[in-house]
């Protein structure tokens, strides 16, 4: 397995989601790539559209939005994969109640506006930081001074945090 987590915490280093599929793939293709998509959330990054077989997200943070449930998720779009997962759910009783999943169903709802809001104030910040000249580097993908700014614009809508 390869677990990517892409910004990585707490330096949002960057990595080429794709390339490192492909390179797991030539090796083994039985190889499974797990991505921690929860920094981005599905909003402004998609890792199974790079190639990734599994991608995990803290649904505690923006999916729900509102920090009123515990809940985790992982998503894959190969039925193989999906049919073990689900055993596994069955089997060790990782099932969310009723009333959790109406949390999280709420704060899906807002999901584009907060992630919007995040992504703008963020913005702002990290521009404002990176002017001024106290402040010796600024860690933020979206910038054109992060290191791997071109390879975090290529594989997302925008950022957060």
């Amino acid at each position: 397995m390869v677990w990517i987590e892409s910004p990585s915490n707490p330096l949002l280093k960057v990595v080429d989601i794709a390339g490192i599929v492909e390179v797991a793939k030539r090796f083994n293709k039985e190889i499974l790539v797990v991505v921690d998509n929860t920094f981005m959330s599905p909003y402004f990054q998609n890792p199974l559209n790079l190639g990734a077989d599994v991608v995990v997200h803290s649904i505690t943070k923006y999916i729900n939005g509102h920090s009123d449930v515990v809940m985790g998720c992982a998503v894959t779009n190969d039925a193989a994969i999906d049919e073990h997962l689900f055993f596994m759910q069955l089997a060790v009783g990782a099932v969310p109640s009723p009333f959790d999943c109406y949390l999280v169903n709420r704060g899906i709802k807002t999901l584009h506006l907060r992630m919007k809001a995040h992504s703008e104030s963020a913005m702002s910040v990290a521009q404002w930081l990176e002017k001024d000249p106290r402040i010796e580097k600024v860690l933020y993908p979206a910038l054109e001074s992060h290191p791997q700014h071109e390879i975090h614009k290529k594989q997302t809508s925008g950022m957060m945090l």
